[in-house]
């Protein structure tokens, strides 16, 4: 499936340069806000808040609802959600990805420890002459504990993904 591009024009260049309305942008993600909610949040004097939110409706980041009620809300579109989400939904993929190869790579590490072990879970260990009678090593890809150092180097590596993927998205919930 190809990946929707975004094309972005000189006026939403100038309305993503100021941090504050990047903020709102960010806040809205979670939900859609009035502007006495936003004004709250951002700590600032509505006609700021006001002024900024205008800029964003005008290049089509936001959008105004107003269903003839006490409260008019506002709500990131398409195009502003895609700009904003788009790098945090690709670092969800690689985290779930990567839980999914550690508890793979731990499971299989398991399974062969407790073969080493010989605890009868599964067929019980090869003797070191028998794999060279083999033609086979037991060396340098297996540690002392007959578990091979590659298993174990992706664990750690999966391990190290997973652990800087919750560390952008916490850092990004900021």
């Amino acid at each position: 499936m190809p990946e929707d591009k975004i094309m972005l024009d000189k006026k939403t260049f100038r309305a993503l340069a100021v941090d504050t309305r990047v903020k709102i942008l960010k806040s809205l993600i979670k939900r859609r806000k009035t502007l006495s909610e936003l004004k709250s949040e951002l700590e600032m004097s509505p006609s700021s808040v006001k002024e900024h939110l205008d800029i964003l409706l005008k290049v089509n980041l936001i959008k105004k609802i107003d269903d003839e009620h006490k409260w008019k809300y506002y709500e990131i579109t398409r195009k502003g959600r895609s700009i904003l989400g788009s790098k945090e939904t690709k670092v969800w993929i690689v985290l779930a990805l990567a839980i999914v190869a550690a508890v793979g790579l731990a499971y299989k590490i398991f399974l062969r420890s407790m073969i080493t072990l010989g605890t009868g879970l599964a067929r019980a260990p090869v003797s070191a002459e028998k794999v060279q009678e083999a033609g086979g090593t037991l060396g340098a890809e297996t540690t002392a504990s007959g578990l091979p150092w590659i298993q174990i180097i992706f664990l750690a590596a999966t391990v190290a993904i997973a652990c800087i993927c919750i560390y952008h998205l916490w850092k990004r919930r900021k």
